[in-house]
């Protein structure tokens, strides 16, 4: 990002927070033919990444973003995000444009998953559809498991996105031919926003976020000035923790794809770039579960600054 060099806030910092052997990603595209693609199998790890930024009130502040890695993938795991675990050793993750499934070994041992699933506990909008009532009584390693679970888990997804103020699923091309198809596919969604991932964290871990990048959902109900009896500010306020947004992902993952399209002549798109970079400035956190949500996203001009990086490196 410009002036990466320059920044007086200082070099980020990562953390593995959980990892574990033997585990595969699935994708469940929104292509016309709904289908279920096993895109990694390895290493499941996941990183905590965070920088500390100099603003003017409060002096400073924590931004922090976590990611999912499975070999070379990588997607986010957000607080406005689902996480479903559909399983004994399955899981979902969902955001808009992207349906992710996580399954596990069967060695892995109940104890781990439980581990695991307090990280989602932590850093997403996590639910255990098992002990909701929801139904699912498939075993993990039932054949065609994601198939026949797809259509329930879908819906749930598509809802719940909905009630934390994003758009599910994904907007396809009127017209269809084997180039825009492909643009449009889930697969090169998902490594879009692996590389989007990766390139994030990177500009926090070498310090180039600067507060002109981003700014702060619901700032009224996440900067409260709350006093103890001395009248000092409490330590969260004098230095907030601001998790990212999925947003902070898909808003730039959707800004490839519409930069992709003017370039193809189709001119159709144009609002859509002008209507990307306002809502960047607006986000609507409707669930009362993340009403004092702590979170950031991309000003205008951070997505600017990242798409100049994010262009050279588009599949």
């Amino acid at each position: 990002m410009s002036g990466s060099g320059s920044s007086p806030s200082g070099r980020g910092s990562l953390r593995e927070i959980f990892s574990l052997e033997g585990a595969a990603a699935i994708l469940m595209d929104h292509d016309k033919e709904k289908a279920v693609r096993f895109l990694r199998v390895g290493d499941f790890v996941i990183n905590l990444i965070m920088q500390t930024i100099l603003l003017k009130s409060p002096p400073s502040c924590t931004i922090l973003m976590c990611v999912c890695v499975l070999g070379e993938l990588q997607w986010p795991l957000a607080r406005d995000a689902p996480v479903f675990r559909v399983g004994l050793r399955t899981f979902v993750f969902a955001m808009p444009g992207l349906l992710y499934g996580l399954q596990f070994h069967a060695s892995c041992s109940t104890d781990v998953m439980d581990t695991l699933e307090r990280v989602f506990l932590k850093f997403g909008y996590y639910k255990d559809l098992n002990e909701s009532g929801a139904g699912y009584n498939l075993q993990d390693n039932e054949p065609q498991f994601w198939q026949r679970m797809r259509p329930q888990i879908e819906l749930l997804a598509h809802q719940t996105l909905s009630r934390l103020g994003h758009t599910p699923g994904r907007r396809l091309p009127s017209i269809a031919t084997n180039t825009i198809d492909f643009h449009y596919s889930g697969l090169l969604r998902a490594l879009r926003m692996s590389s989007t991932a990766k390139m994030i964290g990177q500009a926090i871990l070498s310090g180039s976020v600067k507060a002109i990048h981003f700014n702060i959902v619901n700032p009224k109900s996440t900067m409260r000035r709350l006093t103890s009896n001395d009248g000092k500010l409490r330590n969260d306020d004098d230095h907030p923790t601001y998790y990212a947004s999925v947003n902070v992902f898909t808003n730039l993952v959707d800004a490839v794809e519409v930069a992709w399209k003017v370039a193809s002549g189709d001119s159709s798109d144009h609002d859509d770039h002008h209507q990307l970079l306002q809502k960047s400035n607006h986000v609507v956190l409707v669930d009362q579960k993340l009403k004092g949500l702590r979170a950031w996203r991309w000003t205008k001009q951070g997505i600017i600054d990242l798409m100049k990086e994010l262009k050279s490196s588009d599949t």
